[in-house]
């Protein structure tokens, strides 16, 4: 067994290549070319891609499908979850004195739920 085979050309738990397989071995790692077949490196000359061309691609257009209508209504939605906690609350309370209006008090805050989804 030679002393190339047992210098690791990767981190087996991370996966990363081994940056000092070079200076140890002088030859190249040989994970390196497969890397690069598998994941070409990113070009910025005019031939492929310009600069400009890749910051148009992380700006988010506005998106002519979101209806703003149709979205939900934040301070409404506060407002009911807040309502509808504060009958949990009391619905807990009620359940060593009756179990039966407790829990009404809590089908009660589940149906108040549902209508905090519907706005």
């Amino acid at each position: 067994m030679s002393k190339k085979e047992n210098i690791p050309t990767h981190d087996p738990q991370t996966g990363e290549l081994n940056p000092y397989y070079r200076k140890l071995t002088g030859d190249q790692n040989p994970l390196t070319k497969q890397l690069r077949v598998k994941y070409p490196p990113l070009r910025f000359d005019k031939e492929h891609i310009s600069t400009d061309d890749i910051m148009k691609g992380l700006k988010v257009p506005p998106s002519k499908d979101k209806d703003l209508d149709k979205m939900p209504n934040q301070k409404w939605h506060q407002i009911i979850s807040f309502i509808k906690s504060g009958i949990r609350i009391v619905g807990y309370i009620l359940i060593p004195y009756d179990l039966v209006i407790s829990a009404s008090v809590l089908v009660f805050s589940e149906i108040i739920g549902i209508v905090e989804e519907l706005v």
